[in-house]
């Protein structure tokens, strides 16, 4: 199974790089906006990326996935034609990333705490 979320992960991040850079007129479109896509392609890469990486900690991958984004918005910065569009991607991108990881960190987190009147023994 981590085999094949790297070989996804690797194509992801590929995808998602010739897609930032190429001109918007070469990239074929899946939904109707493309700050949707933004937020559907940073999801799914950041689910990816925690297949493919189980053992590192969601506060690092979110860094680490949140780097990408933003070197992939600085870039974009100095293309023509998206440079209107580069803060709203990006806040997209993040926005994508947490969609991704919060219900991680809320299990993560529902795993580790017991509410009151229960208790960490079997029955």
């Amino acid at each position: 199974m981590t085999w094949a979320a790297l070989a996804a992960l690797v194509w992801a991040v590929i995808a998602i790089t010739l897609a930032a850079l190429a001109p918007p007129t070469a990239v074929p479109h899946i939904f109707h906006s493309t700050h949707v896509e933004h937020l559907a392609a940073f999801y799914l890469l950041t689910l990816v990326g925690a297949l493919g990486f189980p053992h590192l900690g969601l506060l690092r991958l979110i860094a680490v996935v949140g780097l990408f984004a933003a070197f992939l918005a600085i870039i974009r910065a100095f293309a023509p034609f998206h440079r209107p569009f580069v803060v709203v991607d990006l806040l997209c991108d993040v926005a994508g990333i947490w969609a991704a990881t919060l219900p991680m960190l809320a299990m993560r987190l529902r795993t580790r705490r017991t509410l009151p009147g229960e208790t960490n023994r079997p029955e």
